[in-house]
């Protein structure tokens, strides 16, 4: 079984959307082994630098309207995922993130 994650961010602007998930990716940018990780995969030290640059950020989340975010989910099945859980990041960390869960269902649902 291949069980991915995917972290989401629902706004549909791309400075709103790329702020909250430098903000959510911060803590991780510390630490070598996702560092190392990233630098195997592709990136480069300028894609880690200063908060994450676009291409990054745009690997890493998947951010925009409900169905938009759902062609992403879908891509991870395509690619072999059994199993996609959905992490969904919102304004207010630590909050249970209801509205946003509400929003994406129709279209998980059929993702």
């Amino acid at each position: 079984m291949l069980a991915v994650e995917q972290t989401v961010i629902p706004h549909t602007g791309a400075e709103a959307a790329r702020a909250r998930a430098r903000t959510t990716l911060a803590p991780y940018l510390r630490l070598r082994n996702y560092r190392s990780a990233w630098l195997r995969g592709g990136f480069t030290a300028e894609d880690l630098a200063l908060g994450g640059s676009n291409r990054l950020i745009d690997a890493l989340f998947a951010w925009g309207s409900p169905d938009r975010i759902a062609a992403r989910l879908t891509e991870h099945r395509q690619a072999g995922a059994d199993h996609v859980a959905v992490q969904v990041v919102t304004d207010t960390p630590g909050t249970f993130a209801r509205q946003a869960w509400r929003d994406l269902a129709p279209e998980l649902v059929t993702a």
